[in-house]
């Protein structure tokens, strides 16, 4: 029997399913994208690994949601080569070191990378801009130029939901 929803839940609870994730980072409820800027930043920011039941979920105060992954919960949207060490910057405004180790390529020939968050590690995939901002250092096909060294960047197998190993 299903749980009824606390007046706290409610409203994350009335979109439940009907969220899609979409694999350029598109928030659609219902089908529709999102327009509003900073619900769409909220969401982004809002999104965890619920360990125990092996999915993505929002959260939201106390308030939680499941929601439809295309592919991955988190996408690089920039590429920083201002400093020695490169940096990435996630949707969610969050920043990581860029490991040129984590890099794959996947089926799209899209690219994507592991993050850690000081609990876990999740694949990011790259947006457009920030995958162009790469392809501006590549050597071949298969290989981007780092720091003076030559890096292979090796076939995605990650499967497409949950974090990565």
């Amino acid at each position: 029997m299903k749980k009824a929803a606390t007046q706290k839940e409610l409203p994350l609870a009335l979109l439940g399913e009907s969220l899609t994730l979409s694999k350029y980072g598109i928030w659609y409820h219902n089908g529709e994208e999102f327009t509003h800027t900073g619900l769409i930043r909220l969401f982004h920011r809002s999104i965890v690994w619920q360990r125990e039941k092996e999915r993505y979920l929002l959260k939201i105060g106390e308030m939680m949601a499941t929601f439809t992954l295309e592919d991955t919960a988190y996408f690089v949207r920039q590429l920083d080569q201002s400093k020695n060490h490169w940096q990435i910057t996630l949707l969610d405004d969050r920043s990581f070191p860029f490991d040129p180790t984590k890099l794959t390529i996947g089926r799209e020939n899209q690219f994507y990378s592991i993050i850690y968050d000081g609990v876990t590690n999740h694949r990011c995939r790259w947006l457009r801009a920030a995958h162009q901002s790469l392809l501006e250092h590549a050597c071949s096909e298969s290989a981007i130029s780092y720091q003076g060294k030559e890096w292979d960047i090796k076939p995605d197998c990650t499967p497409p939901v949950g974090p990565s190993k």
